[in-house]
């Protein structure tokens, strides 16, 4: 469940959203410049069920979901994509998920970064 509002619906309200919806969004900051692309969506198995507990967004965040391989850590570093601000781990909380974009809740520079490392724990999850 999100915190989608959808039309005539109450704002805050708890929607259910399909996954392959949010992949490759585009994800907007409270200035609403984009801070990058919702790559990977990080859930965690509960005695109530599946909850969202972070979403992952930026250039980084699409080679871990593509498995991190070597290769991909190779090109990032070609392609100049391993400085910091390519990649953010964003809370479950701090992601406003709204029927036509994605907003973030807070600024950008209170969001912890993703690193060279969270490939390899993705592939342990795996």
């Amino acid at each position: 469940m999100s915190h989608a509002q959808r039309r005539g619906g109450t704002p805050g309200a708890p929607v259910e959203v399909h996954a392959d919806q949010l992949l490759n969004r585009r994800v907007v900051g409270l200035d609403g410049k984009t801070v990058g692309h919702l790559e990977e969506i990080r859930v965690h198995r509960g005695p109530d069920g599946w909850r969202v507990e972070e979403y992952h967004v930026g250039a980084y965040a699409l080679f871990v979901r593509l498995g991190g391989w070597p290769l991909g850590r190779a090109m990032l570093g070609a392609l100049g994509l391993r400085r910091k601000g390519d990649g953010y781990r964003v809370p479950w909380n701090l992601l406003d998920v709204q029927a036509d974009r994605l907003v973030l809740r807070c600024p950008v520079d209170a969001l912890q970064h993703l690193h060279e490392g969270d490939d390899q724990q993705a592939q342990s999850k795996k």
